[in-house]
């Protein structure tokens, strides 16, 4: 049986276009990684000496070496939960390189100035344990509860072809595992991630303008457009997901939701 447009699990199942648009990616977020390393531990304080010359440069500019690995960490999990997703988990061709005009400015404004956000005087130095704890737990199981969802998505997937290879029947739709808290559970642990990344700054509004930034993205771009895609494809079996089960914050959880979220981890690999 042929194979349903966008069921491939591997980036090699997808060609060599979906091959290039990925390592493009991966490659993109590694140089980012790099550009950040080097504006924590040093970068964005020389740059910021630059701009204002000794006179007026402060040594409030000056990153603490504990607030800048702190910083590192986080982005490094980012980095890493994107490129196992663009490599191993990413079944369409959903970013292509004319969508750089738009993904630029968003990592110019959020991901690349967050060294000289959080080397500004305003923002807290050292950080808070509170501050230091909620953005290191947030970011970490954020960006690895992200990946546990791809990972349930792309095994469901995969499992779902072979069914259908096989002509025997299979859910079309995932409600499982993660999904069942919400229909975007990615998402919704992708702005948690982000949010812990943000309180890592040492600045509260910069961590809460990044999080409704993404959150106004999701109800207004990616949702919406996921959402038509979805019923269009799956139907009345995608709608009954809907009745059971909250669009973005797990709201409707308890409504059954729990059973659901632990009824797939008994058939972890």
């Amino acid at each position: 049986m042929a194979k349903l447009p966008g069921e491939n699990f591997h980036v090699r199942g997808g060609g060599p276009r979906k091959l290039a648009n990925a390592l493009a990616l991966a490659t993109l977020q590694s140089c980012i990684s790099l550009v950040l390393a080097w504006e924590c531990f040093g970068g964005s304080a020389m740059i910021l000496r630059f701009l204002l010359g000794e006179r007026y440069f402060s040594q409030a500019y000056e990153l603490s070496g504990w607030k800048a690995g702190t910083l590192f960490y986080a982005n490094c999990l980012y980095t890493a939960r994107v490129t196992l997703w663009v490599l191993f988990v990413s079944h369409t061709d959903t970013v292509q390189a004319k969508d750089l005009v738009y993904v630029l400015p968003y990592i110019c404004l959020f991901q690349l100035s967050q060294p000289f956000i959080a080397c500004m005087p305003f923002a807290l130095d050292p950080l808070p344990l509170w501050m230091w704890v909620c953005g290191v737990l947030l970011a970490t199981l954020g960006h690895a509860l992200v990946m546990l969802a791809d990972f349930q998505l792309a095994r469901f997937k995969t499992r779902k072809q072979e069914a259908l290879a096989s002509g025997s029947g299979s859910p079309l739709v995932l409600d499982k595992g993660l999904w069942a808290l919400c229909r975007h559970p990615n998402y919704f642990f992708h702005v948690v991630g982000i949010f812990g990344i943000g309180l890592c700054t040492g600045w509260v509004p910069f961590a809460m303008a990044w999080l409704l930034f993404e959150v106004h993205f999701v109800y207004t771009k990616s949702g919406p457009g996921h959402e038509a895609y979805m019923a269009g494809k799956y139907g009345e079996e995608w709608a009954a997901y809907e009745r059971t089960t909250s669009f973005f914050i797990p709201l409707r959880v308890l409504e059954g939701g729990v059973s659901r979220l632990w009824s797939w981890f008994p058939s972890f690999p």
